[in-house]
């Protein structure tokens, strides 16, 4: 066999010299590298003729060895296969379906250039058509069947029809629909016929219905809670809140964004008037969990009578049981990280004089801000400043925020006594870092836009700050933006809700946000609904509370503590007296 490769090498060889000698006699006879080259190229040639002798139009149905040289031949041959899932650059054979056409390259390198020869060849199927539709089937329909699937009827490609008939419609339907269970896995067969060229086979597929995942769980019983919450209408009584939904052992925990008109438990207390209430919904199963929102409608007092109003409004600010308590005050100073401070009590006596505003705007084109106008107001943005040394007042602050490099910047600046304004109402500030105009992206979680939508106040926790006094100058200051701008109550954010940073720190860790919306409340609804009326508080405890409902001296154990209202509008005044307990001193 060596020998007849041989001769036919030589006499291809001695054809391809004998075709191409007119272009060796014009050659320069000297010019040895050039004739090296030559030779080799004819070399080339006569190797690539004997390859498509070999192997063109051949049938391929088993592993190859193609040739590293030819016996003749110092010329190295090199092979590459484009479709490696058939025919592997091992030569390891994988057949396919069915017959397929294709090519096989040879590669010869010759002083660092690459000569390329393209031999067709057919490697062998083992099957036929209707192996090929099944095939097709089994990658479009999953042995395991997370989700309803649309079974497949027909393949274009092959002009086929396919009918599928499940054993068990009940588990999965003949159109691929499914329906889990809730704590099994399930199991079916799918038979489908496959019409091919007015031929028919029949064959079939075992297929795996896995068991609902937790958030499936979840999502079927969301739809089931909307169904139960759609039934509730507008809120006017307690209402009973869904808390387990046995079906799929999901349980439910409540928290109202509103709990002075509906609890967390779904008691009813009228609010002065109509109003939009969000109860947010935690639905749990096994460990997942996700948080829902539903917007009700509560229906208010809506008192038309001015001194109905105001007597609503005095029982509103009679807090029945005042509180006290021990948290921190939170700083990034050195010494001042966690400043020990109390609450032993106060009733929000409401003061109808304007707050003043010391206004110390930024100058134009500062680096601490981004120098554009806001085109939309959406929230009032509530912050801690985070600075709890003794000297970061709302002054403090605002002689910080005009002499720093630190590139933040916020609207106001308010503590017990004063208020500082530092950018222009409609101005965009570098407070909620929340990817608009900052270096942080969005929170995940998040909502976007405080930046360019809010206006942010910055709320002081000094050492030795009323924190009562900065809450309660805090919702009326929010307040008068919130009728400024035409917001609702649920525009009033924490700096959290835009990028989770743990802020506004103090009122967050000492529980106190909605104690804050109360009073904001109370101060919305006496800017809007009580102009003309004005308060005289007289406490009836002067040793225990001043005039302005601060707890002054609390005597540690459980005290009842009186005071009047002397109340005036139009000419007409009348007096109210009232009583709270005043709870025992937490040592």
């Amino acid at each position: 066999m060596l020998m007849i490769r041989k001769l036919k090498f030589l006499f291809l060889l001695l054809l391809f010299f004998s075709l191409t000698g007119c272009i060796n006699n014009e050659e320069d006879p000297n010019n040895e590298e050039n004739k090296e080259l030559q030779e080799k190229l004819k070399e080339k040639d006569m190797i690539f003729l004997w390859l498509e002798d070999c192997y063109k139009g051949i049938t391929i149905n088993g592993d190859m060895d193609f040739p590293k040289k030819h016996p003749d031949s110092d010329l190295e041959i090199s092979f590459y296969s484009f479709e490696e899932e058939y025919l592997d650059n091992n030569g390891k054979f994988n057949a396919p379906i069915i017959d397929y056409d294709t090519e096989i390259l040879f590669t010869i390198n010759i002083d660092g250039k690459d000569y390329e020869l393209f031999v067709p060849v057919t490697f062998k199927g083992y099957g036929d058509a209707f192996d090929l539709i099944v095939k097709k089937i089994n990658e479009d329909v999953p042995n395991i069947i997370e989700t309803s699937i649309n079974l497949p009827t027909s393949y274009p490609e092959y002009n086929c029809k396919i009918e599928w008939t499940s054993d068990d419609e009940k588990i999965i339907t003949n159109q691929g629909a499914i329906n889990k269970d809730p704590f099994n896995e399930q199991y079916a067969i799918l038979w489908y016929k496959i019409t091919y060229k007015n031929e028919v086979k029949e064959n079939y597929k075992f297929v795996t219905i896995p068991k609902m995942t937790d958030l499936e769980k979840i999502n079927l019983t969301k739809k089931w809670l909307d169904e139960e919450v759609s039934k509730i209408g507008v809120i006017d009584k307690d209402i009973e809140l869904p808390r387990r939904y046995e079906e799929y052992k999901a349980y439910l925990v409540w928290h109202s964004w509103n709990p002075t008109a509906v609890s967390d438990k779904g008691k009813y207390n009228a609010p002065f008037s109509d109003e939009e209430v969000i109860l947010e919904a935690r639905i749990s199963v096994g460990i997942k969990w996700i948080n829902y929102r539903y917007n009700f409608k509560v229906k208010g007092e809506n008192n038309t009578d001015i001194w109905k109003k105001i007597e609503s409004f005095l029982e509103r600010i009679n807090i029945k049981e005042i509180k006290n308590q021990k948290f921190y005050l939170f700083g990034c100073e050195p010494g001042y990280e966690r400043v020990p401070t109390e609450n032993i009590g106060y009733l929000p006596f409401y003061d109808e004089k304007e707050m003043e505003i010391k206004v110390d705007l930024l100058p134009d084109n500062s680096p601490l801000k981004p120098n554009k106008k806001r085109t939309v107001t959406k929230y009032i943005v509530i912050h801690n400043t985070g600075m709890a040394a003794p000297t970061a007042t709302a002054k403090g602050l605002n002689d910080y925020i005009h002499t720093t490099d630190r590139i933040a910047s916020w609207h106001f600046s308010i503590d017990d006594k004063e208020t500082y304004q530092e950018l222009d109402l409609d101005e965009v500030g570098w407070h909620a870092g929340d990817g608009s105009y900052t270096y942080k992206d969005t929170w995940a979680g998040g909502i976007g836009g405080g930046n360019l939508n809010g206006i942010g106040i910055e709320s002081c926790v000094y050492q030795g700050v009323d924190f009562n006094k900065v809450l309660r100058r805090l919702a009326k200051l929010t307040a008068m933006l919130l009728i400024k701008y035409d917001l609702d109550m649920q525009c009033i954010k924490q700096h959290y809700d835009f990028s989770s940073k743990d802020c506004p720190q103090v009122i967050r860790h000492s529980e106190r946000w909605n104690e804050l919306l109360d009073m904001v409340r109370l101060e919305y609804f006496a800017q809007t609904e009580l102009k003309g009326v004005s308060f005289e508080w007289i406490s009836l405890n002067p040793d225990i509370m001043d005039n302005e409902g601060t707890i002054i001296n609390h005597p540690g154990d459980e005290t009842k503590v009186k005071y009047k209202v002397i109340v005036t509008y139009n000419g007409v005044s009348k007096e109210y007296e009232y009583e709270s307990l005043l709870l025992e001193y937490k040592k």
